[in-house]
C-alpha cells in the first residue's frame, strides 16, 4: 500500500495494530513518500490518494471526506497583513503544493453554495504538505492545508486559520487499486477494515 506520509502518520498509524491482530496471517508493506508511485509498474495492491486517476484501468473507491484550508504564522500576519477573502491571495506570498505531474494544486474556496478557484502566484512551490506546513511556521508564506495537519500548530499558537474557516473546502480520499487484474481478498479485507475505523472526514 501507498499513501502521502502524512496521511499514514496522522490518521492511519492509530488503526494499523488493530488491524494486525485481526489478520495475523497478512503480512503488511507500507511505502509512503510525496510522489505518488505507479501503481502497476511499482506492483502496489492499492494507493490512498485525493486525487481521482486518469487511466481508466484503475478504479478508485471513496474512503473517507478531507478537509482543507488556509494557513499563516502570526509573524507573517504582522508583516503582510492579514487577507480579508480568498481573492486577496494572489498579492500575497503563497507556499504551493505540487501534484504528481508538478503542476501546483489548485487554490479553491467555499463561497456560498459553490467551489471557485482563486488565483495565486506562488513563491514557493512544494511537493510534500509537510514542507509546506514548516514553510507557514517560519512565516515565510500562506498555504492551503489539510486541516488534520495543522491541529497542533493551531494548539500551539505557531500558525493561524484564516477567513475563520468560512472558506474551507472539502475532497474525497480514495482508495484506487487496478482493475486489470481481480482484487485480492487481503485488499478487499483492508479496504473493509478503512472503511469501519475511518471517520467520515479527516
Amino acid at each position: 500500500m501507498f499513501a502521502p506520509i502524512e496521511f499514514i502518520s496522522d490518521v492511519l498509524d492509530q488503526h494499523l495494530g488493530e488491524f494486525s491482530r485481526r489478520h495475523p496471517a497478512l503480512e503488511l508493506e507500507f511505502l509512503s513518500g510525496a510522489a505518488r508511485p505507479d501503481l502497476l509498474h511499482d506492483k502496489l495492491d492499492v494507493i490512498i490518494h485525493p486525487d481521482v486517476p486518469e487511466d481508466s484501468s484503475l478504479v478508485a473507491v471513496k474512503l473517507c471526506g478531507g478537509r482543507a484550508d488556509y494557513y499563516a504564522s502570526p509573524a507573517y500576519l504582522d508583516q503582510h497583513g492579514e487577507p480579508q477573502h480568498p481573492s486577496e491571495l494572489y498579492h500575497h506570498v503563497c507556499i504551493a503544493e505540487l501534484r504528481q505531474d508538478r503542476r501546483v494544486r489548485p487554490w479553491l474556496y467555499h463561497d456560498g453554495r459553490e467551489t471557485r478557484e482563486t488565483r495565486i502566484k506562488p513563491r514557493y512551490r512544494c511537493d510534500s504538505v509537510t514542507t509546506a506546513r514548516s514553510l507557514v511556521e517560519q512565516g515565510l508564506g500562506i498555504a492551503m492545508l489539510p486541516v488534520f495537519l495543522c491541529e497542533a500548530p493551531l494548539r500551539d499558537g505557531q500558525m493561524m486559520q484564516l477567513f475563520s474557516g468560512q472558506h474551507r473546502v472539502s475532497h474525497e480520499v480514495f482508495a484506487i487499486y487496478s482493475s486489470r487484474r481481480l482484487k485480492p481478498r487481503k485488499l478487499a479485507v483492508f479496504l473493509d477494515f478503512l472503511r469501519e475505523v475511518l471517520p467520515e472526514e479527516v
